[in-house]
């Protein structure tokens, strides 16, 4: 009789332990189907060398690349001394518009995540947030402010209980305004919040701007600035643009590259620019302008590029950021245009 019993609460526990595999086989399952980010957990695709030669290969985000490099001999020196806890400070970012902010911050934790630098929790690495401006007499409004960061934080989360990963803040509506209580309290509310890794950033270039934003940062947050500029003319057109056409299977010659860059540090210049998306769009007019004329070869030259201009239906022209004829893409004398 008890051979018997211990025969059935033996195949009881085993039917319990199955169900316990299945369970959790069909939980890991779940996790890698619906959040991808815990597969790449446990396997990245890149080895840390490998993540760090191609933030090495941005273009224009000298900056950038000297933090990741000072963050490479920081995480050496924590293996090599056994060193357990060491806490990021917070970014303030300062960009150029157009110069690619949301590579830059997926490239940075990407690494830090690969170099083992900080650990992250949650169903993605980072997430972007624009904090509104609120008036000094709004109190509501600025919580709600508040409010919308913790659930996107929240949101975040996944299969953890709390979410830790870099909260990407643009505060382009508190340049003016940084004097101002509320925009302490948001400081403060961020050197409060546990296990996340903050980046604030501003899209401007204007020194005044820069410097209202920077000394109350650094006043309520431990923090390092970061400069992201957009690449020059030069390292636009050997880079982007040369590989653009390299990659199908086109090569610019010389003179080609030299009213590129002609071209390309009048663009810069104009209202108009919208960074690499503008210089994407270059790229896709003349290979469209390219592929309906009648070329032989593969090589690019100024010349040819010099015809594709005077077509009128170019949206180069609408643009309106060209100045002279020799200029890619353009016919137009008036030099107001450029202040459009």
């Amino acid at each position: 009789m008890k051979t018997q019993e211990n025969q059935t609460r033996t195949n009881k526990l085993s039917r319990v332990n199955k169900r316990y595999e299945s369970a959790i086989n069909n939980f890991t399952e779940m996790k890698q189907t619906m959040h991808p980010y815990y597969a790449k957990q446990e396997r990245h695709s890149l080895s840390e060398e490998e993540c760090f030669k191609a933030i090495m290969e941005l273009q224009g985000v000298e900056e950038l690349k000297a933090l990741v490099l000072n963050l490479r001999k920081v995480q050496k020196n924590l293996e090599k001394y056994a060193v357990a806890d060491y806490t990021l400070p917070s970014y303030l970012w300062i960009v150029k518009s157009g110069c690619g902010i949301t590579t830059c911050i997926n490239a940075f934790a990407e690494y830090l995540c690969i170099a083992g630098i900080f650990e992250f929790r949650g169903k993605v690495k980072y997430f972007e947030h624009k904090l509104g401006y609120v008036t000094p007499l709004s109190s509501k409004e600025f919580r709600r402010e508040l409010d919308k960061i913790d659930e996107a934080i929240n949101s975040n989360t996944g299969f953890n209980r709390y979410f830790k990963g870099l909260v990407c803040i643009n505060i382009d509506d508190w340049i003016r305004y940084t004097n101002e209580k509320y925009f302490y309290d948001f400081l403060d509310y961020m050197a409060n919040k546990d296990n996340i890794l903050a980046i604030l950033y501003i899209n401007s270039d204007n020194k005044h701007d820069i410097a209202s934003v920077e000394a109350p940062v650094k006043a309520r947050l431990r923090s390092e600035t970061v400069w992201l500029k957009f690449p020059n003319a030069e390292e636009l057109v050997e880079g982007t643009v040369t590989d653009f056409f390299k990659e199908r299977g086109f090569n610019l010659s010389n003179d080609a590259k030299s009213l590129l860059k002609e071209s390309i540090e009048v663009i810069v210049t104009g209202n108009h620019f919208k960074g690499y998306k503008t210089i994407n769009q270059l790229n896709e007019d003349i290979f469209k302008k390219l592929l309906v004329s009648d070329f032989s070869g593969n090589e690019i030259s100024a010349e040819m590029l010099t015809i594709f201009g005077f077509d009128k239906n170019s949206s180069y022209v609408k643009m309106k950021t060209f100045v002279e004829l020799r200029k890619v893409g353009f016919g137009l004398h008036n030099e107001e245009y450029i202040k459009q």
